[in-house]
């Protein structure tokens, strides 16, 4: 053993020689610690095991007290008062230093000869025993815990190193104060820029889109109203779209029906011109209508409107509506991620077709003209609609070689209105007196709205019927009363007018089929093809479109018992764009009102736009869309139903995935749950690297615990020098040395004779 005198002189030159280093040396103001080694009132001998000063480890970067040479006696398994551990070796990295000066960090060396033994101390950089982190100091709230355990949304790959985040805001992983995480940084989509649920929304799926809360009372997204709850006919639908006649003017609050033909325009409402009255653009439920009317080259033609639920070829698509965010925009452009199919308007099993009635006083010059048992008079119209969309007369028109002034007093049939060339009117007070039959004017006549119901009588073939004497009267009791008796002497209104149209896609083979008593002019795109004109009995006409409207074919009943006789007609269609059929009849004369309407295919279809999974479009309803060869395919992609697919940080191992916890940025395997990034496995005890930092004494890759070997944990096994006598050890004396009794492979020397 070495003197004291021989170690006090050790001791003070080598104190002298440090004497630079105790300003930072633990032990200092700065850091209250003690190296017991070099403490110069420690007792003689004295160790933490034998009741010295205790062990205290210092800071692994005072690397000049590391590196500085060993005191006499160091390895020998005795512990002077030189040093500060003496483990019996003069090995780094087990404890004690090669020096016997530094018990090195994360380690107790409490009995000389003996192994040191690994101690908890959270802030010394190495990750020990329960440990799971070990930053170099003892915070809190920075990822790893002031007694060194991993805080949530963390991660703390190295020891000694500062703790990361695990909240990445766009990474699709929710952490820490995360809300959400839809897989981006954009605001305003449910998910804030800074990863906070926005107001209105709910995220279930972190990495997919979030996506409105409709009956919250927030009005969000593509909401078109929130009223605060999902109870449909208030106004705001269960999807928290506007339904027909409300508005919905505060989120939260509940809606009010809106007043069509107030001339506002607000709810659902497409237009809102102040009336009634249809076929001037905008109907009575305040729905768009197609535009007709002459164009600057002077042909008459319609265009499409969007909304109006009739989808022509000239627009992408018509849903019935303007509302944008279900795959047809207000525009009538089809919206990415959607398919617009056109289909068949739902019709059911009536088709009910807007009709404008106009009343009529019997002193109006041109009603009660004596038929004079005439057959039908064609020719009263010109062939083409006016300017207004209306019929006009033919002043050129002649009944019996003379002007058919159809003027006189109006007593009911009492006196003839014949033709004469001596009537009252001339031809343009004739043409203005006909132009009040289906325009309004105050005081001569009356308006009145109102429907016609066509009941399916075959496939795709609607028909109104009204025939006898007695059976189209509309209008009965209204406007300037009724002015006569039919044949049962029942009184009735026989004077008015009516105006009914249909806009269709032409497709061939439409048919029109009329018949009725008194006028009736029937109009495709502005031209006349069924005239019926003139005070008559019950006659019938119909047109029938060919394939491209040439040669179409019109059937007209020639007189009241004749047979129909049928001949060709060209009629003008486009096929490219929106048809108009406009049906003008007038009831002029007491005794019948004969009244029947068939119409088939004359329609447009309407769009139904649904999204499209497979396109590569993230629409509001998908959250995620990898296209259609990519959707379904396995990992990392997203599901044939456009919902995320297995990937690394769904929490679950799936694909060549080691393992998966969500965040995956452990470098130690710690437990069961931790993950490298990319979903490897991190470092672990086993993989025969043997990691310091995170406590491994050793590594061999078997480590079980065998003499000599390794532990499951990574520790030392038994073996020669651990003070412990074990495996084939006759002693152990805690050293590997001979000539103490028990020599390095641990047998008990023979002391020669």
């Amino acid at each position: 053993m070495t003197s004291i005198t021989a170690s006090s002189a050790w001791r003070a030159a080598l104190l002298g020689a440090l004497s630079g280093l105790a300003a930072c040396a633990p032990g200092s103001e700065d850091d209250g610690q003690v190296i017991v080694g070099l403490d110069p009132d420690a007792p003689s001998g004295g160790s933490a095991g034998s009741g010295g000063a205790p062990t205290v480890p210092v800071q692994p970067d005072e690397d000049e007290l590391y590196e500085a040479p060993p005191p006499p006696g160091c390895g020998d398994s005795e512990r002077s008062d030189d040093e500060a551990c003496d483990d019996g070796n003069l090995d780094n990295g087990d404890g004690c230093s090669a020096n016997c000066l530094v018990v090195e960090a994360g380690y107790t060396c409490d009995a000389p000869g003996s192994l040191c033994q690994l101690v908890e101390v959270c802030g010394d950089s190495r990750i020990v025993l329960s440990e799971r982190c070990d930053d170099g100091n003892t915070n809190g709230d920075d990822g790893c815990s002031a007694n060194c355990q991993l805080e949530a949304g963390y991660a703390c790959p190295r020891p000694g190193e500062a703790c990361v985040s695990t909240a990445v805001c766009g990474d699709g992983f929710v952490a820490l104060s995360e809300t959400c995480d839809d897989g981006g940084v954009v605001a305003a989509d449910g998910c804030s820029d800074s990863c906070q649920l926005e107001p209105g929304y709910e995220c279930l799926i972190a990495g997919a889109k979030c996506r409105t809360v409709c009956g919250d009372g927030l009005l969000t997204g593509k909401e078109r109203c929130d009223d605060g709850n999902t109870v449909a006919g208030d106004g705001c639908s269960p999807t928290c779209t506007l339904e027909a006649g409300f508005a919905c003017d505060t989120a939260g609050a509940a809606c009010r029906t809106t007043d069509c033909q107030d001339g506002l325009l607000e709810g659902t409402e497409q237009c809102d011109d102040g009336n009634d009255v249809p076929f001037d653009g905008c109907t009575a439920a305040c729905v768009n209508e197609p535009r007709c009317g002459y164009d600057s080259g002077g042909v008459y033609g319609c265009a499409a409107v969007c909304g109006d639920g009739m989808k022509f070829p000239e627009e992408e698509c018509d849903d019935g509506n303007t509302q944008p965010g279900d795959g047809c925009t207000e525009q009538c452009l089809r919206e990415p991620g959607y398919f617009c199919e056109n289909v068949a308007p739902d019709i059911g099993d009536v088709l009910v077709l807007p009709v404008i009635y106009r009343d009529f006083e019997n002193t109006h010059p041109q009603f009660e003209i004596d038929p004079l048992d005439s057959p039908r008079l064609p020719g009263i119209v010109l062939a083409q609609l006016g300017n207004n969309g209306k019929p006009v007369y033919d002043p050129t028109f002649t009944f019996q070689g003379k002007p058919w002034t159809m003027d006189g007093p109006g007593a009911g049939g009492a006196a003839a209105k014949v033709a004469s060339a001596a009537g009252t009117l001339d031809a343009d007070e004739i043409a203005a007196r006909f132009a009040e039959w289906y325009t309004d004017v105050p005081g001569v006549n009356e308006t009145f709205v109102d429907t016609l119901a066509l009941e399916e009588i075959a496939a795709d073939t609607f028909q109104f019927a009204a025939t006898g004497a007695t059976e189209f009267f509309p209008i009965d009791g209204l406007g300037f009363g009724d002015q006569g008796n039919d044949a049962a002497g029942v009184a009735h209104n026989f004077h008015f007018t009516s105006e009914t149209r249909q806009w269709f896609e032409f497709q061939g083979g439409e048919l029109l089929e009329f018949s009725g008593d008194d006028d009736v002019w029937v109009f495709v795109n502005g031209q006349l093809t069924v005239d019926l004109g003139g005070i008559h009995g019950e006659l019938l006409g119909s047109i029938e479109l060919s394939d491209n409207g040439i040669d179409s074919t019109l059937c007209l009943q020639d007189t009241v018992a004749a047979a129909s006789v049928c001949t060709d007609l060209d009629v003008p269609v486009n096929p490219e764009g929106v048809n108009e059929i406009v049906v003008f009849q007038a009831e002029r004369h007491v005794v019948e009102s004969n009244y029947t309407l068939t119409l088939r295919g004359f329609d447009a279809p309407v769009t139904n736009c649904v999204s499209v999974c497979g396109d590569g479009v993230v629409t509001p309803d998908e959250s995620c869309d990898d296209g259609e060869l990519v959707n379904g395919t396995g990992y990392g992609v997203c599901n044939a139903d456009c919902t995320p697919g297995p990937r690394c940080g769904d929490g679950l191992v799936n694909g060549e995935e080691a393992c998966d916890n969500g965040s995956n940025r452990d470098g130690y395997q710690l437990d069961a749950t931790s993950c490298g990034p990319g979903c490897t496995a991190p470092s672990n005890c086993g993989d025969s690297v043997v990691d310091v930092d995170f406590g491994e004494q050793c590594d061999d890759g078997v480590n079980d615990g065998s003499y000599g070997g390794c532990s499951s944990t990574c520790l030392l096994g038994p073996r020669c020098g651990d003070g412990e006598v074990n495996g084939d050890e006759e002693c152990d004396d805690g050293n590997r040395r001979n000539g103490d009794n028990c020599d390095l492979r641990c047998q008990i020397e023979r002391v020669p004779a």
